[in-house]
């Protein structure tokens, strides 16, 4: 998945920053630099043409990193709301593995079931001082891999140039879904303009 901030040319977010927890991250864009006259010009290319936008380097080396900034209404005791991510639920997928904070309308998700579905996911947070009122999330190149207990090879099983979801309580529980502000790029993938407030982007 590739990810990153938009905002107007020539517009700051300022103290704003935008948080984006993924399943899968990939290496995002330089912000475009400035000429003299404020004008934008084109990012500097910081990899090889040919080198792949997603590796197995870059998922595990932004697993450790901590956000840029605390994650707006979310209490500090959770982890995920400064970072760094981790993994919760391993290889045992089912509700039993869940955080007991995880608390969803439908008890069925907690039991000792396992899940027998799976899909790439998101989500797009404010973080802590948020200014920003223009300012939106591009995402695009959604993939999903699975590697195969039996051959120890990972095989891609979702592909997808853009994303789609839903506004959603911070506390992700509860059935109350708002609809999103999301629209296609010309330069492809999909953008999201994060809601803020007790709301936030679940793609």
């Amino acid at each position: 998945m590739r990810a990153h901030v938009r905002h107007p040319a020539g517009r700051r977010p300022g103290a704003a920053i935008v948080a984006a927890i993924a399943a899968a991250i990939a290496l995002s864009p330089s912000p475009p630099a400035r000429a003299a006259d404020g004008a934008e010009s084109a990012a500097p290319v910081l990899r090889k043409p040919d080198a792949p936008i997603n590796s197995i380097d870059t998922i595990v080396s932004d697993m450790r990193e901590m956000n840029d900034l605390p994650l707006a209404g979310v209490p500090s005791r959770y982890g995920w709301a400064k970072g760094p991510g981790h993994v919760v639920m391993g290889n045992d997928a089912r509700g039993s593995s869940t955080p007991d904070w995880w608390t969803p309308a439908d008890r069925r998700f907690k039991s000792g079931a396992h899940w027998n579905a799976i899909i790439p996911w998101f989500v797009v947070f404010d973080g802590v001082g948020n200014e920003a009122v223009n300012t939106r999330v591009q995402v695009r190149n959604l993939r999903l891999f699975v590697k195969s207990r039996a051959s120890g090879q990972w095989r891609q099983v979702v592909s997808s140039a853009g994303a789609d979801g839903h506004h959603y309580p911070k506390s992700l529980q509860g059935a109350d879904v708002g609809r999103a502000d999301v629209r296609r790029e010309a330069e492809g993938g999909t953008s999201v303009r994060p809601p803020g407030g007790d709301a936030v982007f679940h793609g």
